[in-house]
């Protein structure tokens, strides 16, 4: 057995595959030990040490490209490290997070080594985290060098599902770095007890708390998997079971035995066992004697319609690649440097991905025409990218990365090619890029995204390409010792399906990562399919609904975080359109189909299988909690001129921004009230102050402070706002959350959005805090401002002949103002041709307040009713808008609609937090 990377002893962290998660909560505890040192790695660089699945604390905004945290060897000892410069004076947290699977008994401990810049006492918190609820331990250091602490952990049969480090820096100053690093962690807890395999070779993950079996096995092949626990072992129970969950096999005892015959399924085979002694799982692979080609019969001649564009498409790529034809360019990217990587990173990029790219290309065109040019062509490409000794850029093994997502599509493109090369790929380079693959590819990723854990919470589009790429090289390997890596592999990306694709039909990360990220999972999918027997359609279904609900005028999309609002191109979705098991994806695919050479593989692979149908008109609901990722759409028809209303409240996945209860507006084809937008997190200073801050969005500010929201919590821990529909009836929506959560500075606060069908929406903003604070609602208009009533707090937008109004009201006196914010970084360029203005803020601010409820109505100017203010009985005010009636006071609200209203509905501030 093979117990990989033992200078971790890590015996349970967490458990992320179904169907493995309740039968270990069943088995019996033991103590459970986790050292780490984050000495580096097997072929790590001397400077270089290991992150061991640490990440930033509070969470980066982008965990995939994180430059504050890095490792460090220096004098033995290695370290994670974090380096932040602040962007303004005050208070700063600073530290690390890891996510576990344990349980805090009486005698459980952590104990670490932490080294803060900064001199002086230094205060810091250790965060427990039980999903949502959360125990913080306090402790103290002083500043300047090594210290250690040890605290005990408060004991509780719930797991422990993160647990997180941070020094609480109390005064820093602006564009002063400020540097904290963690070393010899220790953490005694107890974990599920687990039966040791004997017998076969196998990995051990203790991340998800499985064994792989390292060769792949044959139907034909006989099974013999042996387990070591205390003795009689009689009371142990074990079951097979195939790939589609039926039961193949079952017996008793530590032994396992089961002769594979040649109608049992092919694919992953779980092994289980439970007793008294623990519980262990093992993953097998199980193939058919007569080999599969990796994605079935995917692989084919293209139309002459699809070959005319990749004959384009390749011809760029000679264009761009010059006579040499990457001859001798592998030996460029280890003499690049390995402490600066953005100035150069595309031309990077460029190196490892379009030699490979046009390999692809040659390698379809042969397999279409037969031409021997294009087969010599590829076969030379792919020979000279498999005698390239470094894949990898210098920067990531130099700051403990041992992999980079260019590196997954690199990888697929070298797979994808060997697979329309077929039998023309001769013998001996067929094993020469196996053997490459496994060196610079399979390993590495294997190492850092299983071994270490890399992006832990398994949002980012990282994994689908990098574990994507790795996992399909290890899938179409000859090396028959490949099975294990194929199987740890295929078990971060069903996490990462899992996690990232929402039930809801929709991804987590916004829709331009959506798309990027299906570009390697439809094959990741396609290839499971075949090889592994495991089908995640439906985890990947309905792809659309979300670019169908958030689309305004033709192809415009209202979306957040990190992301680009265009519905175009749907090439991607042709894997899940070629299943044709939905006529509206088949719809949305050749409507929003890029015809030219962009994203032209997935069109390749499946477009001849997509069974077109006449477009038909939507018919579903016109609005849509789309819940798992936390964003509410509104719209009041399916029609490029709708109103459409979109929200965000819900857990932070990646490239999310402090947008908790901001929303989009658009009417006739246009965005009215939009946010500071999408920014170059790489180039432009404005992101981490503005574009990603409460400032940028359609939020409230608490005592003029641009960060006033914190950082939500995820699936995994913390807590995070929600949503919840409290009408849908007679034309009328009523959407409210809780933003409580990532608002620490006050008790509750609730928004709420109530919505006429065609006519005006209200935004009610609830708010209650335990004294005094200013309170700033702002809005970014996206269209000019043509009339700005400071004396009846009225705000009219107008574009060419149509016009949006808002009006602003208030239990308590506020006052109506504008600013300018930064000027965009993409508005230089802008300025060398047209006018190019700061954009405008809109900013509705309260005096010291300890609370108050504002309602802002916003409807299109022709033919609006005026909205009616006016004091009711008591201290309550109430708004009248046609047949819709608010009243409220700063505590709760009544909504009633019709001219004879027989329903209403209470909103109310929650008690506490």
């Amino acid at each position: 057995m093979t117990l990989n990377s033992c200078r971790w002893l890590v015996l349970s962290l967490c458990c992320l595959v179904v169907g493995t998660a309740a039968a270990q909560d069943r088995s019996p505890l033991a103590p459970y030990l986790y050292r780490s040192h984050f000495q580096p790695g097997p072929g790590a660089a001397s400077n270089s040490g290991s992150r061991d699945g640490w990440e930033s604390f509070p969470l980066a905004e982008d965990t995939g490209y994180d430059p504050t945290l890095g490792v460090e060897t220096s004098h033995g000892l290695s370290s994670v490290t974090r380096e932040v410069i602040p962007h303004r004076d005050g208070k700063l947290t600073v530290g690390f997070i890891r996510r576990v699977h344990l349980v805090a008994g009486p005698s459980s401990s952590l104990a670490f080594r932490l080294k803060v810049s900064s001199t002086g006492g230094i205060p810091v918190s250790i965060h427990i985290y039980r999903g949502e609820e959360e125990v913080i331990l306090r402790s103290a250091i002083q500043g300047g060098g090594w210290q250690r602490i040890q605290v005990s952990l408060p004991a509780s049969s719930h797991r422990i599902t993160a647990i997180a480090v941070a020094a609480n820096l109390t005064h820093v100053s602006s564009g002063w770095p400020e540097r904290v690093a963690i070393s010899d962690v220790e953490l005694r807890a107890q974990s599920t007890r687990h039966y040791l395999l004997k017998s076969p070779t196998a990995l051990w993950d203790g991340v998800r708390e499985l064994y792989y079996l390292q060769h792949v096995l044959q139907t034909g092949d006989q099974v013999a998997v042996e387990f070591d626990g205390p003795k009689p072992s009689f009371h142990a129970r074990w079951d097979i079971e195939g790939p589609d969950g039926q039961v193949i096999d079952h017996g008793s005892g530590l032994k396992v035995q089961h002769a594979i015959a040649l109608s049992d399924p092919a694919g992953v085979w779980t092994i289980r066992v439970e007793g008294q002694g623990g519980s262990s799982t093992v993953l097998a692979l199980v193939r058919s004697v007569v080999p599969q080609p990796l994605l079935g019969v995917a692989v084919h001649a293209v139309s002459p319609e699809l070959l005319q564009l990749v004959t384009a498409r390749r011809d760029e790529l000679r264009k761009d690649l010059g006579a040499n034809l990457a001859f001798g360019l592998g030996a460029n990217i280890q003499e690049m440097d390995a402490q600066f990587l953005l100035p150069g990173l595309p031309s990077y990029f460029n190196l490892v991905q379009k030699p490979t790219e046009l390999a692809l290309w040659d390698a379809v065109s042969y397999r279409t025409t037969g031409e021997s040019r294009e087969r010599e062509e590829a076969l030379h490409m792919l020979r000279e990218i498999a005698s390239w000794s470094q894949w990898i850029h210098p920067w990531f093994p130099a700051h403990g990365y041992h992999s980079y997502y260019p590196l997954g599509i690199m990888t697929k493109n070298i797979v994808m090619a060997e697979q329309f090369l077929g039998n023309a790929l001769p013998a001996d380079l067929k094993h020469t890029l196996d053997e490459a693959l496994l060196q610079q590819s399979i390993r590495p990723v294997y190492e850092e995204y299983v071994v270490e854990d890399r992006l832990q919470f398994d949002i980012s589009n990282w994994i689908g390409h990098t574990v994507g790429g790795a996992l399909l090289a290890a899938l179409q390997s000859d090396n028959p010792d490949t099975a294990g890596y194929a199987l740890a592999l295929y078990a971060k990306e069903r996490s990462h399906i899992e996690s990232a694709y929402t039930a809801d039909g929709s991804y987590g990360e916004g829709i331009s990562y959506h798309r990027f990220d299906f570009e390697t999972t439809a094959l990741v999918a396609a290839a499971a399919k075949e090889q592994l027997g495991i089908s995640f359609d439906s985890q990947l279904a309905r792809p659309q609904r979300y670019f169908r609900y958030a689309t305004y005028g033709r192809d415009s999309l209202e979306d957040f975080g990190d992301s680009h609002g265009d519905t175009a191109p749907s090439n991607v979705f042709a894997y899940m359109a070629a299943q044709n098991s939905d006529p509206d994806l088949t719809a949305f695919y050749f409507q929003y189909r890029n015809a030219a050479t962009a994203e032209l593989l997935s069109r390749v692979l499946w477009e001849d299988a997509i069974h077109q149908s006449a477009a038909t008109a939507v018919d579903a609901p016109t609005s849509a909690l789309f819940e798992k990722r936390g964003i509410a759409v509104m719209r009041d028809s399916w029609s490029p001129e709708s109103q459409v209303i979109a929200m965000r409240a819900g857990p932070n996945f990646n490239h999310n921004h402090a947008d908790q209860g901001s929303l989009f507006y658009a009417w006739n084809n246009r965005l009215w009230i939009g946010e500071a937008g999408y920014a170059d997190y790489y180039k432009d200073p404005n992101y981490p102050t503005y574009n990603i801050q409460a400032i940028g969005h359609n939020t409230i500010l608490v005592d003029d402070d641009p960060e006033s929201q914190v950082v939500a919590g995820n699936v995994v821990f913390g807590k995070y706002p929600s949503m919840r529909q409290l009408a849908s009836k007679d034309g009328m929506q009523i959407i409210s959350t809780d933003l409580s959560a990532v608002y620490p500075q006050v008790r509750s606060y609730v928004r709420t959005l109530i919505y006429q069908k065609g006519g005006a929406l209200v935004v009610m903003d609830q708010i209650r805090a335990d004294g005094p604070h200013r309170f700033s609602q702002i809005w970014h208009p996206e269209q000019p401002i043509a009339a700005f009533d400071l004396q009846q707090n009225v705000i009219r937008l107008q574009a060419q002949n149509e016009g949006v109004e808002m009006h602003m009201f208030s239990t308590s006196a506020m006052i109506l103002g504008q600013s300018k914010g930064p000027f965009p970084l993409s508005n230089y360029e802008k300025a060398e041709r047209e006018p190019a203005p700061r954009p405008t803020i809109i900013e509705y601010q309260s005096g010291s307040v300890d609370s108050l409820t504002i309602l802002t109505v916003i409807q299109p100017s022709a033919g609006a009713t005026a909205p009616q203010w006016s004091v009711a009985a008591g201290k309550k005010r109430e708004l009248r808008l046609g047949d819709l009636l608010i009243r409220c006071d700063n505590r709760q609200a009544t909504v009633s609609f019709g001219k004879t209203p027989d329903t209403t509905w209470t909103i109310g501030l929650p008690s506490q937090k």
